[in-house]
């Protein structure tokens, strides 16, 4: 019996709770005409933050594909918000100075294509949380 509660409560300590957390994704932002889905991942075993964007239409599942990642941060705990601004149009809010390893200005096949757009808010600001990692 105290061998399994010892186990339990490692498990407990490395996987789930606080800075355990090793990788989150935030909710889905869903583009007002319904085709495009974003979504904030913040990710300690790539030592990155990701703003993703995938589309319904039938070529960005197809070889040669867009990368999804439209915005990569330097960092698992930098925090990134996504909010849809239009139905082809993405802006993705960071803090200032954060670093910024890839920024897809446009992300999307021939057929359907998604701009999107950074915008840095001050450093103290508190309207960008992540997806659920606490910063350091």
């Amino acid at each position: 019996m105290a061998f399994r509660l010892s186990l339990l409560i490692l498990a407990l300590a490395v996987g789930g709770c606080g800075r355990g957390v090793i990788y989150c994704e935030g909710p889905p932002v869903i583009s007002p005409d319904g085709e495009c889905t974003s979504q904030v991942v913040q990710d300690v075993a790539t030592d990155g933050s990701y703003a993703t964007l995938v589309c319904n239409d039938m070529s960005w599942h197809r070889e040669g594909a867009p990368s999804w990642n439209a915005v990569v941060a330097r960092g698992a705990y930098a925090p990134l918000k996504v909010e849809w601004l239009g139905d082809r149009r993405l802006e993705v809010q960071i803090k200032r100075g954060t670093k910024i390893e890839t920024h897809q200005l446009v992300v999307g096949s021939a057929s359907y294509s998604v701009a999107v757009s950074l915008r840095e808010l001050p450093a103290s600001s508190d309207a960008i949380q992540g997806c659920g990692l606490d910063p350091l």
